[in-house]
């Protein structure tokens, strides 16, 4: 004999299935708490890389994480204001890799 058929013949077919529901009740819950958590987390790391991606870079280091940062916004779903800031940042970029220009002082807001 399966233990299931243990357990269905002591408890019956009801105390069996009241255990299945209940179960499935917990894990359900547990779920449903896990995906809040992926959703928390999710807008965390958009929350953190808008930050990074909107602060004025002060050198060329924090030009290029703001780049990165940009990208995995994008990536993660971010909106169009976040195309359009990286658009703005990778021209600027650009513009300073012709120029050889990293002098950061004239350009602070």
């Amino acid at each position: 004999m399966q233990w299931v058929e243990i357990i269905g013949l002591v408890l019956g077919s009801q105390g069996l299935s009241g255990i299945v529901f209940a179960w499935i009740g917990r894990h359900s819950s547990v779920n449903q708490r896990l995906e809040r958590i992926e959703n928390d987390l999710r807008e965390q790391r958009l929350t953190i890389l808008r930050q990074c991606l909107f602060a004025h870079p002060y050198d060329q280091q924090s030009h290029m994480a703001a780049i990165s940062s940009g990208d995995k916004y994008l990536e993660l779903g971010g909106n169009g204001v976040g195309e359009t800031r990286l658009a703005q940042l990778k021209a600027n970029y650009d513009r300073r890799m012709r120029e050889a220009d990293w002098d950061y002082r004239h350009d602070r807001p």
